[in-house]
């Protein structure tokens, strides 16, 4: 009856004797992850879109979902095949056996590849129908998988734990990290939620905890992300604490004996105390008034206390009234070990060298020494300081040794002098001085110095003294960095003058300037404390600039160079000027102006008789005002069958106080200035009037006008529409060029012809 049902089943398509058919069916993929090398299984006969069981399957491996792709080598991924080379098909496996997929160590970390299963069904006598459909297995290689030979690049953490592990409330850790081939790392938990940026191999301390905590490392490289978590235990209430830990009095006199109190939870097993008396000394782990001797400076107080597992510390001070006297003990030859007493406000026995704060006041020292420095008896201000230095076996003293002058320019020498008592011997070291013999009083002069200088006199008469002193030399500042700058390099610096300017230096009073036409700077020129300087005296010449630093301490520095450098040149530039006719009997003509836009217009015809509007625009695109702008109209020169409209109805746009006069056809224009940067436009109408008797059919008109102008700008340069001035022999031409027009009834379309 299985076989009769899958008959039936493929005759519900179409079967015929002798002939096989087969069909696909796609099932829902089955994921096996390998994080190891090793064999996994999947079962998915139950799928079959047949409903029964096969006879038999095999497996195709390629790294596509479908089944088209690569196929990989059998040493890295396998699966085993369960039909027999031969038929008839009669092993007929069951729903629930399993599809066995190997991974090797050889595969790649990292990689997918699909297993496609291939079920095969057979009639068992000879009729050849055979059924095929596929179920996909999906096999998974993460990239942080171990044990793979390909894996030896991946991102992996090593270690991450915190120290310590466990901590009292309030404390915190430090969580240390190692990883190998990652190229980032981030922290989380705790402080760093986001995800805080770390190094791939190092430590970080968490904040005071009051709860335990979690922290999550996450490590990248080229392989991927790894994660690792670790956990800071906070100790619960049960664990040792201390309550509290205080003086009974802060602070008290001289002398005085202190008193500690302190209490912990119950929970601590044993304390010590340090500070004062105390030396890691074992201690109750509560107590009242517990005796800290005698306070004679201000002291601190740490009590430690466990509970062998839970270690916690306080810290407290007994300050001492009037202690603001420092007294210093030291000694010259003799032994280090010694006894001494200090009477005064109070008593206090000492032991070798070493400082104690004392109340202010009159403090004598007695001890074995056979001489004290500078007197066996002083006097301390309140917050001064004193010093004893107790001589034992000799007499000699060092009374003064001083440089002068202190400090010194460099390259500069000083003397040195010194005086002693009770000396036979002394000699000097440091610099050039190698402890060679000096008088007992007497004065050494030293080589220029260059650098800070240390000098040790050294005497002796059984016992053995020093002195040193410091010698200071001062440095000269260091050399500026000053560049130059004309409008050509910077458009902020005006034409005709050179911009200095360095970065300020430290230790600087003020700025040398030197300027100079050769490569010599010569004598200082400008002097200055700011770091910009300009000059506007350089027109028409190329200088080179030197900048030199004057010191706080008089010295200077060396002379910073510029290089030559020479002013842009200032001058007038009326190249954009132009003269054009704007509108033909008040209707708009088109024309193009490189000095102004031009209203919309369109080619209109002229003919004899037409009134024509005239635009004369004067640009002044240079960096020096034109002064005195004058512009000269002659209607009759080069035949140009104009003459001025009666009135001319002359306008003017700019300049300053503008004026015209009119001789006949002649018109001269006064524009006044017109400053850099701007312009002055004058309109004026005219009369298209040919030759009496002419009866030529078209002729042209054309109209030139002068324009003249004087600046300031010196020296003088070039003459014309670009330069420091144009003149009635040299002056700026403008132009219209040659116009048609028509002498008739008829009049052709505007036409420009070259002049």
């Amino acid at each position: 009856m299985k076989i009769q049902k899958k008959i039936l089943y493929l005759f519900g398509t179409f079967v015929l004797s002798g002939v096989f058919f087969s069909f696909s069916h796609a099932a829902s993929a089955t994921t096996l992850t390998f994080n190891t090398p090793g064999t996994q299984s999947a079962t998915a006969f139950n799928n079959s879109p047949i409903g029964g069981d096969p006879d038999c399957w095999y497996g195709i491996i390629t790294d596509q979902p479908n089944s088209g792709g690569n196929t990989p080598n059998s040493s890295d991924v396998s699966v085993a095949n369960d039909c027999p080379s031969s038929t008839p098909l009669f092993i007929a496996p069951q729903s629930s056996d399993p599809i066995p997929v190997t991974v090797g160590p050889s595969a790649t970390p990292g990689k997918v590849w699909y297993v496609h299963i291939e079920e095969k069904y057979d009639n068992h006598d000879g009729f050849g129908v055979v059924a095929s459909w596929k179920s996909d297995i999906q096999v998974v290689i993460p990239n942080n998988a171990t044990g793979f030979n390909n894996g030896g690049n991946n991102c992996t953490i090593n270690s991450f734990s915190p120290s310590p592990s466990s901590i009292a409330s309030g404390q915190s850790a430090t969580l240390s990290w190692a990883t190998t081939n990652c190229t980032s790392a981030s922290l989380s938990g705790g402080t760093f939620n986001g995800g805080t940026t770390v190094v791939t191999n190092g430590s970080a301390s968490t904040q005071n905890l009051s709860s335990t905590t979690s922290y999550t490392l996450t490590a990248t490289g080229a392989s991927g992300s790894v994660n690792a978590t670790t956990t800071v235990s906070v100790n619960s209430a049960s664990a040792c604490a201390i309550v509290s830990f205080y003086p009974t009095t802060t602070p008290v006199a001289p002398g005085s004996t202190g008193f500690l109190n302190f209490t912990s939870n119950g929970n601590c097993t044993s304390a010590t105390l340090t500070g004062g008396i105390f030396n890691n000394t074992s201690t109750l782990r509560n107590a009242t008034n517990l005796s800290a001797g005698t306070v004679n400076s201000n002291t601190n107080y740490t009590l430690t206390e466990t509970d062998g597992t839970t270690t916690v510390s306080a810290v407290t001070s007994i300050a001492v009234t009037g202690t603001t006297c420092a007294i210093t003990v030291n000694h010259s030859n003799g032994s280090g070990a010694y006894s001494y007493t200090l009477s005064g406000p109070s008593t206090y026995n000492g032991n070798n060298d070493g400082s104690v704060s004392l109340a202010a006041g009159t403090w004598t020292i007695s001890s074995s020494a056979t001489s004290v420095t500078p007197a066996g008896s002083q006097t301390c201000s309140n917050g001064g300081s004193i010093t004893f230095t107790l001589n034992f076996g000799g007499s000699c003293a060092i009374n003064t040794f001083a440089p002068s002058p202190n400090p010194v320019n460099t390259g500069n020498p000083t003397t040195l002098s010194w005086t002693t008592s009770g000396c036979s011997t002394a000699s000097l070291s440091g610099g050039s001085f190698s402890g060679q013999a000096e008088p007992v009083n007497g004065s050494q002069v030293t080589p220029g110095l260059s650098i800070n200088t240390t000098y040790t006199l050294t005497a002796i008469n059984g016992n053995t003294v020093t002195s040193s002193v410091a010698v200071i030399v001062n440095q000269p500042p260091a050399d500026p960095t000053p560049i130059a700058e004309n409008t050509s390099l910077n458009p902020a610096v005006a034409c005709g003058q050179i911009k200095l300017s360095w970065t300020a230096i430290a230790n600087a009073a003020s700025y040398n300037i030197y300027r100079s036409t050769t490569a010599t700077p010569g004598a200082v020129w400008q002097n200055t404390s700011a770091l910009t300087y300009t000059d506007t005296t350089s027109a028409g010449n190329a200088y080179n600039y030197w900048v030199q630093t004057v010191g706080t301490n008089g010295l200077v520095s060396g002379q910073s160079g510029t290089g030559s450098v020479s002013a842009t040149p200032c001058q007038v530039n009326l190249n954009n000027s132009g003269k054009h006719i704007i509108q033909v009997n008040g209707q708009n003509a088109t024309y193009s102006s490189a000095c102004v836009s031009a209203a919309a217009g369109s080619n209109q015809i002229i003919k004899k008789g037409d009134v024509l509007k005239m635009s004369i625009e004067v640009c002044n695109t240079g960096t020096a005002n034109a002064n005195n702008v004058v512009v000269y109209d002659n209607m009759t020169l080069n035949g140009a069958n104009l003459t001025f409209h009666n009135p001319p109805s002359v306008t003017f746009v700019g300049g300053t106080s503008p004026s015209y006069t009119q001789t006949g056809n002649n018109i001269t224009f006064n524009l006044g200035t017109i400053a850099a940067g701007s312009r002055g436009v004058i309109t004026f109408d005219a009369d298209v009037t040919p030759p009496v008797g002419n009866n030529q059919g078209l002729l042209r008109l054309r109209n030139l006008a002068n324009v003249t102008y004087t600046s300031t700008v010196v020296p003088a340069g070039a003459t014309g529409c670009a330069g420091t001035s144009a003149t009635i022999a040299q002056p700026c031409p403008l132009d219209t060029g040659y116009i048609v027009f028509y002498n008739g009834l008829k009049a052709p379309v505007i036409k420009e012809i070259n002049p």
